[in-house]
C-alpha cells in the first residue's frame, strides 16, 4: 500500500506488489527479471457510498524458459486481479447479484444509487457469463411447445419436472429432434407431454421404454370444460333453485306486472326472441339430421353456416346452446334488486332511477335502463327480485375447487344446488382435487357422476343430452 487519497468524490488506493519470484502462467517457470511496469486501475466496492478505485502498479516479467511461447507475462495478485478484468472479484460478485435480480436498466439504476457506475450492457454481459448448473440425470421429463414468434416460429422446451427447471430447447415441433435427444438420455423413465402426435411419435421412437403420461394441466383444463358443459346442460334445474315459483302478484287492469327476467323471458314474461329463434332452428336442424341430411345441405336449406349446423347437431339439448345466452351478465345485474324495489314502491321515473343507481356506483347509460323497462307499462307491481343464479362457469369453478378453499357463502350455495338438483349427481367430491391428482379423477372417479346424469328427469336434460358428457374423457 503506497497511499490512500480522496480525489473528486472517489477514494483512490495506490498499491504495488514486491514479491519475488513470480511464476509464468504458461510453463510455471519462476522469474526474477522485470521487463517493465504499467498502471492498472480496478473499480472496487464503494466505501461509505463513495466509489473506490484501486490503482495497481503491475510488473511485467520475462519468462526464463526458452521453449515457453510466452516471452513476457504480467503478474496477477490473487484475490485482487484477474486477466482483462476492470473490477475486483468483490465488485464483480456484487454486480452479478444485482444483474441476476434486476438485469439491465433497473440494475444499473440500483448500482448507481449504491455508488457504482455501470452500464446496462455490462450487467447483461455479467448475467450471460454466469455458468449454468450442470444437468444431472433426468428421470421425469416434461415436453411442450412454445412460440418463438407467435403464429410463425415454434420450438420445443424440455423440463426436468423433478428439479422444476428447463434443461434444453429443441428446434421446431417435429418428432425427430425429440427422438434424437432421448437416445442420448436413456435414463428418462417418464415423459409428461401434451397430446401432440409428433411428440408421441418422437417418444416412442427415441425412448420406447419410457412411460408416457398426459400433461396434468391439459387434463385439468379438459376436465373443467367437461364439468362446465355438464352444469350448463342442467342449468334449468340450478336456476329453479334460485328462482322458486311464486304466486302471481295482482296488477291494476291494463298493466303488465314487472317480473324478474330469468334469461329466457324479459321483464314482462314474454319469451326472448333469441331463445325462440334458437329453439326453432334447433328443432329444424335435428329434424333434418334425423332424416339423414348432410350438414352442408342443412345449412343451405336453413341458410345457416356449416359451423352453426355442426354445433346444433352435436348439442345434446337446447340448454347447451342457450347456456351462454341466457346467463349473460349485464351491467344492471347488481342494481336489479334495488330497481325492482323502487318500481314496486311506485317510482316509475327512469331518469330518477338512473340518478339513484348512479349514486350507488352504476356506470352505464340511461339508455340501458330504458331498454330494460321498455316493455313495462306502469304502474305495475313487481315482486321482490330473486337471488341471481350462478353462471355455469362459476358453478363449475365451485365444483372443481376444494371445499377447504371455498368461502362460506359459495359452499352454502353449492350445498343448496346439490341438495335441490336431485336429478343429477354433481361430481363435486371427486373433481375437487389438486391438479396433480386429476389424472386418476379424470380417468375413473368423475365418470360415475356424469353417467348418473343419463337417468335425469329434468324436462330439458333428456338422456340424449347427457350422452356426450357421460362418455367424455378429459
Amino acid at each position: 500500500m503506497e497511499s490512500i487519497e480522496r480525489v473528486t468524490g472517489l477514494v483512490m488506493f495506490r498499491v504495488q506488489c514486491r514479491a519475488l519470484p513470480v511464476r509464468c502462467p504458461g510453463c510455471g517457470m519462476p522469474s526474477w527479471r522485470v521487463h517493465g511496469r504499467y498502471i492498472r486501475r480496478l473499480a472496487d466496492a464503494p466505501i461509505g457510498g463513495d466509489p473506490v478505485v484501486i490503482e495497481v502498479t503491475v510488473r511485467r516479467f520475462r519468462c526464463l524458459n526458452a521453449r515457453c511461447p510466452a516471452v513476457t507475462f504480467a503478474e496477477q495478485i490473487p484475490g485482487l486481479t484477474t486477466p482483462h478484468a476492470r473490477y475486483t472479484p468483490l465488485l464483480r460478485r456484487t454486480l452479478t447479484s444485482v444483474a441476476l435480480t434486476l438485469a439491465g436498466r433497473p440494475g444499473a439504476r440500483l448500482a448507481s444509487a449504491l455508488g457504482v457506475s455501470v452500464a446496462k450492457d455490462t450487467l447483461l454481459h455479467l448475467l450471460r457469463a454466469v455458468p449454468e448448473k450442470p444437468i444431472g440425470p433426468v428421470r421425469v421429463l416434461g415436453v411442450d411447445d412454445f412460440a418463438l414468434l407467435k403464429g410463425s416460429s415454434y420450438a420445443t422446451i424440455l423440463v426436468d419436472l423433478e428439479a422444476r427447471r428447463p434443461i434444453d430447447v429443441l428446434p421446431g415441433r417435429e418428432a425427430e429432434p425429440l427422438a434424437a435427444w432421448l437416445r442420448g438420455h436413456p435414463e428418462v423413465e417418464i415423459i409428461c407431454r401434451d397430446r401432440a402426435g409428433a411428440y408421441a411419435d418422437g417418444a416412442r421412437t427415441g425412448a420406447p421404454q419410457t412411460l408416457q403420461v398426459a400433461d396434468a394441466f391439459h387434463l385439468w383444463k379438459n376436465l373443467g370444460k367437461a364439468v362446465e358443459e355438464t352444469v350448463g346442460a342442467h342449468h334449468t334445474c340450478i336456476r329453479a333453485v334460485f328462482t322458486p315459483a311464486r304466486a302471481p302478484v295482482p296488477a291494476p287492469a291494463g298493466t303488465t306486472p314487472l317480473v324478474p327476467a330469468d334469461g329466457t323471458r324479459d321483464v314482462c314474461g314474454h319469451p326472448r326472441r333469441l331463445v325462440a329463434r334458437t329453439q326453432e332452428r334447433y328443432t329444424a336442424v335435428q329434424t333434418l339430421h334425423a332424416q339423414g341430411a348432410a350438414m352442408a345441405a342443412i345449412g343451405r336449406e336453413l341458410r345457416l353456416d356449416v359451423g352453426t349446423v355442426r354445433r346444433f347437431v352435436r348439442a345434446g339439448s337446447i340448454d347447451e346452446l342457450l347456456a351462454k345466452a341466457v346467463n349473460r351478465s349485464s351491467i344492471l345485474d347488481e342494481h336489479k334488486p334495488y330497481l325492482h324495489r323502487r318500481w314496486t314502491d311506485g317510482c316509475h321515473d327512469i331518469p330518477q332511477l338512473h340518478r339513484e343507481i348512479s349514486a350507488l356506483g352504476y356506470r352505464g347509460s340511461i339508455q340501458t335502463l330504458q331498454r330494460y323497462f321498455r316493455t313495462v307499462k306502469p304502474p305495475g307491481t313487481a315482486p321482490p327480485a330473486p337471488r341471481p343464479a350462478p353462471k355455469p362457469r362459476r358453478t363449475a369453478r365451485w365444483i372443481m375447487t376444494s371445499p377447504d378453499h371455498l368461502t362460506s357463502d359459495n359452499a352454502a350455495e353449492l350445498k343448496e344446488i346439490r341438495a335441490a338438483a336431485r336429478t343429477w349427481t354433481p361430481p363435486h367430491s371427486t373433481c375437487a382435487t389438486s391438479p396433480p391428482s386429476c389424472v386418476t379423477c379424470a380417468a375413473t372417479s368423475c365418470r360415475p357422476g356424469w353417467t348418473a346424469s343419463r337417468t335425469t328427469t329434468c324436462p330439458r336434460c333428456t338422456p340424449s343430452s347427457t350422452a356426450s358428457g357421460a362418455t367424455r374423457t378429459p
